[in-house]
């Protein structure tokens, strides 16, 4: 048995015999090793002295050459039984006298010899004053003290051993004190076990560590006991309490339903009347927007329409659910194509996308019907709103819509598979279980980044299972989502299909940015900002915007000519480009902040085409305050500068940026070469217009040739640096002014360059020319056609 399996007991008598008997033996080792030396010293001094004696007694018989007298001097010897042997030499060698002691030795003597030094010899010169006249030599045996040592030590070892016997039965007796009240407990623990007698107590022998484990052993069983009896009385009372905690919760439900029940007729009839006023407000504000209106007139009636927009779809989720919830959702069924509704969706979001910089792509496999049997407004509302969503918490990378349809054989029914994929910010495990519930988002910070109500995903939940289908997601943190509906249907003829796209009201378009608002204007003056930009066509485009709108901007082409403005002149605000030749945006930020000695801060916003993850950390390490991405909506703009630059009585929304598409997503398909949109939005928000859109036009034309002549050279030249620079400035410049597939590539080229995958880079920057010629022949189509509508 191992010796942590043994009793206490055991295990106790164990280690007082073990330690008992170690210590004696240790001292015995000890003291033995001490005496030993002792005894050999002793014996050495003795017998040297008895040879220096002799060798003095016989200086007159050995000058004399007396050898009587001599034999006589060494016969005394006799007298030392230890000495085995004596001769006196003469000069030359020759013996004069010798002495050897009779006797032959033992066999305990001869053991002795063998285990200890025995022999000791002894030589002494006989002088005559300064003159040696002969020489002493002197045999010991000291057998009989190691005998008598070897009589003592076994004295001391059998006291030492009668100790240690004494030592461990105290020890043994003593153990008692400490094995016996926790033999106790483990009686009275089996008697709890075996028996269920919680009366049990043990008594306690003593105040030490087993007496308070004893104490608290009887409590733990006081209080098991009056549990046990107040488990007893409970049971006695149990069944009264089941019927009456029944009663409760039945009584509870229904009252529980019947508030559902009227939160829901609240909802319906709440949303129904106030969706009548809404409808009137929003079409005499549509019918006002028609009339002659100033400047100031036409942007608050716009931003009053927009409001009214933005309430109604609120309104509209609200009745959707109610109707829902109240078992009152009526759904038609009537032919659709569901390929061409998917496309209409997607072509009323593309516009939504390309603001954020992300890739929107369809897939529609031929194996769709042209037409199926349905509700085209609820299947469109499903469409969108999965669509929409992707779009909303996809901050950079695409989103996917795929159509599929899978044929029933034999019948003329059909599985319609919906999937929308993204890049998107993607679903922790824990809330997709919630992800359907009403008012609920993947947790509550989303809901104040991306507003909402929480109620979409709910109902496209619950539109799917009144269509007799299924909603599922798969998602993962930071790597995106995709929804996946599969809905049965009935396969329609071509000749039924109806124009299924809904009414929609006209939204904020070209003009609606075109109107800033004139007090924004005139709470601007006087107003200084310090613009920090390399690329002279965001140079144009930055200062055409900001001083629209009245406010003093001085421009400053690197952090070296930032930091002296600096110096010279005070700013309200400053727009800091990051990537910049001399001095980058985060040395200047770093110098400008260190050189304020005290004085307010001035606070420093990145605008930046870099929105990879990380880099908002990075400018805000630099000591930036707020980070505005390329490109940007003017709105963004207004709302950036608003936010930092004290307008009073100013009111210009959040800003959102649209990030860069990341790093790390999958590369997708190349976008369109000119998004005429982008210039659309450019042409509208300023009062130049077309002129402005030429000017940008023609900067992009000599600016982008240079940057890509300089990429070129660089990479040539194995200057990464200088190539990514210039990959990072192009990616920029095009992307402002709608060159989507000029910025793709520079932005792959750059990624490239800073990750060290060099392969494909001679035939991206070939790409990247073709591009940026076919973006310029774009551009000239585009404003050639824009001046044709003016004239």
């Amino acid at each position: 048995m191992r010796f942590r399996d043994r009793s206490i007991a055991s295990k106790l008598t164990r280690i007082v015999a073990g330690t008992t008997a170690m210590a004696i033996l240790l001292a015995m080792l000890i003291f033995s090793a001490a005496s030993i030396f002792k005894v050999y010293g002793d014996a050495q001094d003795k017998f040297l002295t008895l040879t220096r004696l002799v060798s003095q007694s016989s200086q007159g018989v050995v000058a004399f050459r007396d050898r009587q007298s001599a034999e006589n001097i060494l016969g005394a010897l006799q007298a030392e039984p230890q000495v085995k042997r004596a001769r006196l030499l003469e000069p030359g060698g020759l013996v004069l006298a010798e002495y050897a002691a009779p006797g032959a030795a033992r066999a305990d003597e001869r053991l002795i010899a063998w285990l200890l030094p025995t022999q000791l010899q002894f030589g002494e010169a006989v002088k005559l004053g300064d003159d040696t006249i002969g020489q002493l030599e002197l045999e010991v045996d000291i057998t009989a003290t190691w005998h008598q040592f070897g009589v003592g030590l076994l004295v001391v070892t059998v006291i030492a051993a009668a100790a240690a016997a004494v030592a461990t039965l105290l020890g043994l007796r003593l153990k008692q004190h400490i094995t016996a009240p926790l033999a106790e407990l483990a009686r009275a623990a089996g008697d709890v076990i075996r028996r269920r007698r919680y009366d049990v107590r043990v008594g306690k022998s003593g105040h030490d560590e087993v007496g308070a484990l004893v104490d608290e052993f009887n409590r733990m069983l006081g209080e098991i006991q009056a549990r046990e009896e107040a488990l007893r009385q409970h049971q006695d009372n149990l069944e009264h309490e089941v019927e009456a905690r029944t009663v409760e919760l039945r009584l509870a439900k229904e009252n529980a339903e019947a508030a559902n029940m009227a939160k829901s007729r609240f909802l319906a009839t709440m949303s129904h009347e106030i969706r009548t006023p809404m409808n009137g407000i929003l079409g005499m504000t549509e019918l006002l927007l028609a009339s002659p209106l100033s400047a100031e007139q036409h942007h608050r009636a716009q931003a009053a329409l927009q409001s009214g927009e933005t309430l109604l779809a609120i309104l509209n989720d609200l009745l959707d659910f109610s109707k829902i919830e109240a078992g009152r959702m009526a759904l038609e069924s009537i032919a659709l194509c569901p390929a061409r509704l998917v496309e209409e969706v997607v072509e009323m979001l593309t516009p939504v996308a390309a603001a954020k910089g992300l890739a929107l792509h369809k897939d529609i496999s031929p194996s769709v019907p042209a037409a199926m049997l349905g509700d085209p407004v609820r299947l469109r509302q499903v469409v969108n709103n999965l669509l929409g969503n992707a779009l909303k918490f996809t901050p950079a990378g695409r989103v996917v819509i795929a159509l599929n349809g899978r044929p029933v054989l034999g019948t003329d029914r059909m599985l319609l598979e919906l999937e929308v994929s993204d890049t998107g910010i993607g679903i922790d495990p824990a809330a997709q279980a919630t992800l359907f519930d009403a008012f609920s988002q993947a947790d509550g910070s989303t809901t104040r980044r991306f507003g909402g109500t929480g109620l979409g995903l709910a109902i496209v939940r619950q539109l799917v299972e009144l269509m007799g289908g299924q909603i599922r997601v798969d998602s993962t943190p930071g790597k995106g989502s995709r929804f996946s509906v599969t809905l049965p249907a009935r396969i329609a003829g071509v000749d039924e299909l109806v124009d299924s796209r809904p009414n929609v009201s006209r939204g904020p378009g070209p003009d609606a940015a075109a109107d800033v608002d004139g007090s924004v204007m005139a709470r601007a003056q006087g107003h200084r900002l310090l613009l920090v930009e390399d690329n002279p066509i965001n140079q144009a485009l930055a200062l055409a915007q900001l001083d629209g709108l009245g406010f003093e901007i001085e421009l400053a082409n690197n952090g070296a000519e930032a930091l002296a403005a600096c110096e010279r002149a005070d700013f309200e605000l400053i727009l800091m480009d990051c990537q910049m030749p001399v001095m980058d945006g985060f040395e200047a930020s770093r110098r400008i902040l260190a050189a304020r000695n005290g004085r307010k801060a001035i606070p420093i916003v990145a605008m930046t085409a870099n929105a990879m993850p990380g880099d908002r950390e990075r400018c805000l390490e630099a000591g930036m305050v707020d980070f505005l991405a390329k490109p940007y909506r003017l709105s963004a703009l207004l709302a950036i500068v608003a936010r930092w630059v004290d307008l009073p009585g100013a009111a210009i929304g959040e800003a959102v940026p649209g990030p860069a598409p990341a790093a790390d997503l999958p590369a997708p398909a190349l976008p369109a070469i000119l998004e005429l949109a982008v210039l659309d939005a450019l042409a509208a928000g300023h009062s130049s217009g077309t002129d402005l859109l030429r000017k940008l036009a023609e900067l992009f034309r000599g600016e982008g040739r240079k940057q890509l002549d300089s990429l070129h050279q660089a990479w040539r030249s194995g200057d990464r640096v200088t190539a990514t620079r210039a990959a990072h400035t192009l990616k920029s410049s095009s992307a402002a002014l709608g060159a989507l597939r000029l910025s793709e590539l520079c932005r792959q080229i750059e990624h490239a360059l800073r990750a060290d995958a060099t392969d494909a880079i001679d035939a991206r920057i070939d790409d990247a020319s073709r591009a940026f010629a076919a973006a310029l022949a774009a551009m000239d189509e585009a404003l050639a056609g824009k001046e044709h509508r003016d004239d």
